[in-house]
Formats: C-alpha cells, structure tokens, sequence
C-alpha cells in the first residue's frame, strides 16, 4: 500500500467515526450538539452533493470502472442517498413538533454513505 492509498482511507475513517458520534451524541440529547448540527445542516448537504460530483464526474478511462461493483456503488450511492434524506424530511413534515432532527440523523447516515461510495470507487482506482 502507498500514500496515495493510506491517506483517503485514513481521512474517511475519520470522518465516518465523526459522523457517527455525532449522531450517537444527538440520539443522547446533547443539547450542544443539537444546536451545532442544526446550525450545519446545508453546509452537510454541501458536503453531499460535492461528495456525489466526484464520484460521477471524476472517472477515468477504466472499463471496469463503467461495469460491476464501482458502477453500482454510484448507484447506490446518489439512490440510498436521496431515500434517506427524502424518509427524513417527511417524518419531518408528519411529526407533530417539527424537529429538525429528523432530518439531520438521515442526512448523517446519508454522509455516511457517500464517504464509503467514494472510498471503494477510490481504491478500485476509478477516481
């Protein structure tokens, strides 16, 4: 394994066990952390659909990149995605004290999930 390798896993490593302790803090009522993520919630969509822009538009010439695994991560990816962040905004809407919670967790989950789309297409060398 080289650096090039080493350093996106090691960075997605991180970012994934900081969104889930966030969201773990957030389930606990963590009035902090409440207010932090409610105040982050479009820069967290921000970081989404950056996330997303690469996996689809930064693919180089590899054919096994087009076919198999990598294609339906993407899939999965931008589908899973938009599931979790449309489940969450119609609790959202269906819940009687309106608590942006029930969309932020989603979206955690969402943020999540893209990191770990980009970092199988980065180390099947699609990106």
């Amino acid at each position: 394994m080289n650096i090039s390798t080493i350093i996106p896993v090691l960075f997605a490593a991180i970012f994934i066990a900081l969104a889930l302790l966030v969201y773990i803090r957030n389930r606990q009522g963590d009035q902090r952390m409440i207010q932090t993520t409610n105040n982050m919630l479009l820069p967290l969509l921000t970081i989404i659909t950056i996330t997303l822009g690469s996996i689809f538009s930064f693919h180089t010439g590899n054919s096994a990149c087009a076919n198999g695994l990598p294609n339906a991560i993407r899939y999965i990816a931008i589908l899973g995605t938009l599931l979790l962040i449309i489940t969450g905004t119609i609790r959202y809407f269906l819940s009687q004290n309106r608590d942006r919670l029930l969309v932020i967790q989603p979206t955690l989950f969402a943020i999540i999930l893209v990191i770990i789309a980009f970092l199988i297409e980065h180390l099947a060398g699609c990106l």
